[in-house]
């Protein structure tokens, strides 16, 4: 026993000593529960992005020496506490320490986290993390139904007039594409009698259109922007219109 031990037991006794790293255990859950909370406002602010960092996990790893691993599990575990209240109350309250409290947010959820709390009491995070690997590997499959099935379709209506598009991406490729699309869309002027939140949805097409173009004036293709149009020889001397594209989309005289 260290010297420092044997004098909190000598003053203490055994029990109270066990008393005393109860008491602080389950103050050190309710820091590092604050803690996970914080991370999660750091992430959704990007107070990290002057740091240096690629992204949280990265600042988390450079600020506080851990690894890329653990980094990721208390970000996602930071969120997932946000909707599980019992879970998130029973680490608060050191019912639960931060492992295992970690592994549970891989596979909690509202409906099961009571269940779950009381039978990870009595198992070891090893248990807990095997459990989680079990379901993560049954979402894996899923994750796969949906990256075989993305898709992405467009058709003119209107008698050429308009274009329509259809999308369907797994979700970490569907982010992508908003974020892309909401960034640009805060770089595009407003039209002239467009402004306000009443034409996102106008403001997000010209983003699509604006990424697109900028796609196409980076192609080192000399044909990159060509775009074949017929038009009856009579539409083009008169200004009837009638003109289409190579597509078959209209396109005014």
């Amino acid at each position: 026993m260290s010297e420092v031990g044997g004098r909190l037991e000598h003053m203490f006794g055994s029990d109270e000593l066990i008393a005393a790293v109860d008491g602080l255990h389950a103050r050190a859950c309710l820091v590092q529960r604050e803690m996970l909370a914080s991370i999660a406002e750091v992430d959704r602010s990007e107070a990290w992005s002057e740091s240096g960092a690629r992204d949280t996990a990265h600042w988390l790893g450079m600020r506080y020496g851990i690894s890329a691993w653990k980094a990721h599990r208390w970000i996602a575990a930071a969120y997932a506490l946000e909707k599980l209240p019992r879970l998130s109350g029973a680490f608060a309250h050191g019912e639960l320490g931060i492992d295992k409290v970690v592994e549970l947010c891989r596979f909690a959820t509202a409906d099961t986290e009571a269940d779950l709390i009381r039978w990870a009491k009595e198992v070891s995070c090893g248990a807990i993390r095997h459990r989680g690997d079990l379901a993560i590997r049954a979402t894996a499959e899923d994750v796969a139904d949906a990256e075989r099935s993305r898709s992405l379709t467009w058709w003119y209506t209107d008698e050429g007039r308009r274009l329509g598009l259809e999308a369907e991406l797994p979700a970490a490729q569907g982010e992508v594409v908003v974020r892309a699309l909401e960034r640009m869309a805060d770089q595009v002027p407003d039209m002239p009698g467009e402004a306000g939140s009443a034409y996102a949805d106008a403001r997000r097409a010209d983003a699509l259109v604006a990424l697109c173009s900028a796609r196409i004036a980076a192609d080192p293709d000399p044909d990159r922007a060509t775009v074949v149009v017929h038009a009856p020889l009579g539409a083009l001397m008169n200004g009837t219109g009638g003109c289409e594209s190579g597509n078959g989309s209209s396109v005014p005289g």
